[in-house]
């Protein structure tokens, strides 16, 4: 009696492959079903096509998004301008914060080769010096490396007062709130510093004059370190100012009063 070898083989269920998502697709072809047109799908897209364009990224896009940008690809993204997106739309603060700097240093590049910049800051009364930075095209280019820089520090971790700072900085530029922006940058470069009127001053004639003195000198020191230095980013609060600059002389805010000088 012949021995029936076929019967061991294992059956496809069907001529599609089971649990393989095509690529750009988070789901198989047939795991939806359209009661209406009476027709199979995609779950993830709802496309009644089995060779429907991709709807999620690819192993390629997945690839070509975790490797590093080279400076010229993120100058070409630059010059195209990040649209703005408010706070609401991001997990955490440090991430608004990185994005938000991003765009504003994204737009002042942009700005400046389209000749927004030069046209705006030639109706406003912006001085010498500061117009002379802001419509350098090479400082809006380093603007951007160091922007990039910052992000990564921003992912190291930074405190939470510090980040609600710069958080609500950020919020206010992108709401034209510049007097508001300029008093929460004052917050981060002070925190919590305290002014030498704050510290006994020298009595003339005190017996422990030198002591004193030197007692003061160890105050001063103690009360005025910065958390800028601590958290490594006092350059890029320099910078976050520089670029609400950009940003008003641009976009300033339609009642004067809250504009910042």
């Amino acid at each position: 009696m012949a021995v029936d070898t076929t019967s061991s083989l294992p059956l496809a269920s069907s001529r599609y492959v089971e649990d393989a998502n095509p690529p750009g697709h988070r789901s198989v072809w047939g795991s939806w079903y359209d009661a209406d047109q009476k027709a199979w799908g995609f779950a993830c897209c709802r496309a009644l096509d089995p060779h429907a364009p991709p709807c999620a990224e690819t192993d390629r896009d997945a690839v070509d998004a975790s490797r590093e940008p080279t400076v010229a690809e993120e100058l070409v993204a630059a010059s195209t301008g990040l649209v703005w997106r408010p706070r609401e739309e991001f997990e955490t603060p440090e991430s608004f914060i990185a994005h938000a700097s991003k765009c504003l240093a994204s737009q002042w590049l942009k700005w400046l080769q389209d000749g927004t910049l030069r046209s705006s800051a030639d109706a406003s009364s912006v001085d010498a010096e500061l117009r002379k930075v802001l419509l350098s095209e090479e400082a809006a280019k380093e603007a951007i490396q160091q922007v990039k820089n910052f992000g990564h520090r921003l992912v190291d971790g930074i405190s939470q007062k510090l980040s609600q700072s710069l958080e609500e900085f950020c919020s206010c530029v992108g709401e034209q709130e510049y007097v508001k922006a300029n008093k929460a940058y004052m917050d981060i470069v002070m925190g919590a510093r305290k002014w030498q009127g704050d510290v006994p001053y020298l009595v003339e004639g005190n017996r422990n004059g030198p002591s004193v003195v030197q007692n003061v000198a160890e105050r001063i020191n103690k009360i005025n370190s910065n958390p800028l230095d601590e958290a490594g980013i006092r350059d890029h609060a320099v910078l976050l100012r520089r670029l609400m600059r950009v940003a008003q002389v641009v976009l300033p805010n339609q009642d004067p009063s809250r504009n910042c000088g």
